[in-house]
Formats: structure tokens, sequence, C-alpha cells
């Protein structure tokens, strides 16, 4: 019956135009995938202690989820944003920071994970009250070090020079009651010529980090050369340097999030892109 299946339908013709070693391929991957998630399901329930199996899962899902989503990333980093001229990753710096993103969210994911199961274990009939207060002392706590020590491991950061957009900006927080006390710019020209900005923060103690690709002129050359004093390498476009905003126009560009910020008492970040 299958064999008349596959004779009487269009996957026939498809599989009439496969290479044969790319369907053996295919069988044998599909076969490994099938006996190791066999063996975890057995090691888990006869063999592994508690905490294992939760690393062992996280890890196998996290890589089958990177592995399936891999070719739509590629293929929208590195046509569509390559044919708008957004794209400035290479195919290395691309995969070693796809690498490390994994091992950052390994690190992060897993305590928390562990620290769910522990109290749904041992919370009693309201447990999902404690999660609630764990998870919400989790998110307080990531706000407050990812910026500073998640953040630096991808990019690096640097206090915005003094000058005259500096002065336009701290007169704009200044005059919304915005508790501004850092102001820095990020290489995020690296990764793509998209502008962007981001504020961060807890009550009187907030910080506004803008990326390169929103400077333009004086304020660009200022920045560049900190590039060069701390090593990061510079690649400029003839339309990268095109891009950009004035003085005037980057402080307008984060204004109705400073804003919002401000009337709201929100502490934590506010991206616009």
């Amino acid at each position: 019956m299958f064999i008349y299946f596959l004779n009487t339908n269009p996957l026939q013709s498809i599989l009439n135009r496969m290479d044969p070693s790319c369907l053996f391929k295919t069988l044998l991957a599909t076969n490994w995938a099938l006996f190791l998630w066999d063996q975890y399901i057995t090691y888990r329930q006869y063999k592994w202690n508690y905490p294992f199996h939760v690393a062992v899962f996280l890890s196998v899902n996290t890589i089958i989820e990177t592995i399936i989503d891999l070719p739509f990333d590629l293929y929208s980093t590195f046509i569509i944003e390559d044919a708008h001229g957004f794209n400035k990753q290479t195919i290395g710096f691309y995969f070693v920071d796809k690498v490390k993103k994994m091992l950052v969210g390994f690190a992060l994911t897993m305590p928390i994970v562990y620290g769910i199961e522990w109290i749904i274990t041992n919370g009693g009939p309201y447990f999902y009250v404690y999660i609630w207060v764990f998870l919400s002392v989790i998110v307080l706590l990531l706000m407050t070090i990812y910026p500073t020590f998640i953040a630096p491991l991808f990019d690096k950061y640097f206090p915005l020079p003094d000058g005259e957009l500096k002065t336009k900006i701290e007169q704009l927080a200044e005059s919304l009651k915005y508790p501004l006390t850092k102001l820095y710019v990020v290489n995020g020209s690296k990764r793509s010529a998209h502008s962007n900005a981001y504020m961060y923060g807890f009550w009187k103690n907030k910080r506004i980090v803008l990326y390169d690709t929103l400077l333009s002129g004086t304020e660009k050359e200022k920045v560049h050369k900190l590039y060069v004093e701390a090593g990061e390498k510079i690649e400029e476009t003839e339309n990268d340097k095109k891009r950009g905003m004035n003085n005037d126009e980057v402080p307008k560009s984060t204004c109705s999030s400073v804003s919002l910020s401000s009337l709201t008492s929100t502490n934590g970040m506010l991206f616009i892109k």
C-alpha cells in the first residue's frame, strides 16, 4: 500500500529528483534522532538524576530550535539585509555570535528552570505564588545585570564624547525630569546599519545607549576615534557615511521613549528601532 501511495501522488516526482545520497543522509539523520530521543527517554526515567535530565532537555531543545531556524536566519541576514545594504556581519562573526548567545542562554536559563522545578516540587498548593515572586525577582535582577555584565560580552560600550549632541540629550532629559546618570554609545555598526537606541535603569539611576549608526558628522568621527583607541575595526562604505541623524534629530528620536518612561515610572528597557 505504501509503494502504491508513492506511485500515485506528487511525492514520487520529488523523490525521483532527489539525489540518492541526500535521501540516504536524511533517513540516516532521522533514524539517529529517533534513536537518541529513545535513549534520552529511557535514561531519564530510570537512570538520570533529577537536575541532569533538565539540562539535557534544554540543551537538545535549544540546539534543535537553532538548527531549524538557522536557514531562515541566514537568508534574512545574508540575503535580504545584504540586498538593502544593512548587513555588516561575516559568516565567521555570525556563527561565533550565535554560539556565544547559546552558551549565555544556557547559563541563564538552566538555573531558572531548576528553581521553578524545585518550587513546584516543594511549594505545596501555593507554588504558583512562589513562582510568580521568584520570576519577578529574576526579571528585576536580569534587568540590572544585563547591561553591565551580559551585553558587554557581545559589544563594546563607550561614554558618548562631550559635545553638542551630549549636551542636547542631557538638556532633554532634564526638561522631562528623566534622571539620566550615564550616556553611552555602542558599536552596533559591526552587525547592522540599522539605527537603534534604548534606555534602562531603576529609580534615580537611568541610562541611555545610542547605536553609532544614529550618529553622523563630527559626532561619528569622535566615536570612531574611540573605537580606534580601543582596537575596534571600522569598516564604513560610502552609503554608511550618508546614513545617520544630525544633532537635532537624535534627541527627538529618543524623546517619546524618555517621556513615556518619566510619566509611567517604567524602570525596564525601552527599545526604539
